[in-house]
């Protein structure tokens, strides 16, 4: 079965980058290969460090607040006001 590849877009510096093309060609690779690799071994169970707790980011929704208490329809209606 062939995995489902998804195109994006990293930010990385510059130096960092002529290094991981440098060793992809030493190692007959390619720097996406690399980064696939390394985001696999990173986040595999046996990685996660027993004091990293891994949660649900949703569940901070609704906890951080900017004072505004008025749901506002339209986005203008909150700057007319607040900015």
């Amino acid at each position: 079965m062939m995995q489902t590849l998804v195109k994006t877009t990293v930010l990385l510096p510059a130096h960092l980058l002529q290094k991981a093309k440098l060793r992809a060609v030493h190692e007959k690779t390619t720097v996406a290969a690399m980064i696939r690799e390394s985001l696999a071994d990173r986040l595999a169970p046996s990685s996660i460090n027993a004091h990293t707790v891994v949660s649900d980011p949703l569940r901070h929704l609704g906890v951080f607040t900017c004072g505004i208490q008025t749901p506002y329809a339209k986005r203008s209606d909150l700057y007319e006001e607040h900015v």
